[in-house]
C-alpha cells in the first residue's frame, strides 16, 4: 500500500464518501471533505495529482460508478443556523451568519457572539463573524476558524485558516486594532478557566 495524497485538508462531516476506480484503473473518483469543495467531483491519478471533474449545486454524495463512466450521485443543500435570545428580551431571533454557521463563543454579558461560516460561502480558508445579539447584521472579522471568544468580548482566538496544513494561531480584536500572531494556546486556556485577559 502507498499513500497517493490527502483527499482533503479537513473533515467537515462524518459521512463516508466512497472512492471509485475508473474502468481503466488509472484514476480514483471521489468527493472532497473540504467545506469549500463539497459540491465538486474529483479524480486522482496514480501519481497523486487531483483533477476536477465537475461542480454541482449543493453538496454531492457519490454512491456508485459504472464501467462506462456514469456515476450515481445525489446533491443536497443544508442550512446550519444559530438562534438565541438577547439579554433583557423574551423573543428568540435568528443570529446566523451566511447559510451554514457554527456558534463558537458568547461574551459574558450575552450581547456578542462569534461564529464560523463553514459553508461554501465561507470560502476556502473559512470566515469568522461576530454578531450582536440585538439583531444587528453580522460583521465579517476575517479568514480562518474560531477557538474561543474572550469573556469581555474584546478578542477572538483562532486560526488564520481552516486548512490544517496552514494553521497559525492568532488573536483578533472585535473592535479597532491589529491581529496578533500567537505561539501558544495558553491565553485560551485562561479564558476557559474563567480568567479575563
Amino acid at each position: 500500500a502507498r499513500i497517493l495524497a490527502d483527499v482533503s485538508s479537513q473533515t467537515s462531516s462524518v459521512d463516508a464518501s466512497p472512492l471509485y476506480w475508473t474502468r481503466d484503473g488509472r484514476e480514483i473518483w471521489y468527493r472532497s471533505y473540504d467545506t469549500s469543495a463539497e459540491n465538486a467531483l474529483y479524480a486522482m491519478n496514480l501519481s497523486g495529482k487531483p483533477r476536477l471533474i465537475a461542480r454541482f449545486p449543493g453538496q454531492i454524495r457519490l454512491f456508485d460508478a459504472a464501467a462506462d463512466g456514469r456515476v450515481l450521485m445525489s446533491t443536497e443543500s443544508s442550512r446550519l443556523g444559530i438562534r438565541g435570545v438577547a439579554p433583557g428580551e423574551t423573543t428568540e431571533r435568528d443570529l446566523s451568519c451566511l447559510e451554514r454557521s457554527e456558534l463558537r463563543g458568547i461574551s459574558d454579558d450575552g450581547r456578542l457572539i462569534v461564529a464560523d461560516a463553514v459553508g461554501e460561502s465561507g470560502g476556502p480558508k473559512g470566515s469568522v463573524y461576530m454578531r450582536h445579539t440585538d439583531g444587528s447584521p453580522p460583521v465579517r472579522i476575517g479568514d480562518g476558524a474560531t477557538v474561543a471568544l474572550s469573556p469581555d468580548g474584546n478578542w477572538i482566538s483562532g486560526y488564520a485558516s481552516r486548512d490544517a496544513a496552514k494553521r497559525s494561531f492568532i488573536l483578533t480584536p472585535t473592535g479597532a486594532g491589529e491581529v496578533k500572531p500567537q505561539t501558544s494556546h495558553g491565553i485560551v486556556l485562561g479564558w476557559l478557566g474563567g480568567y479575563n485577559y
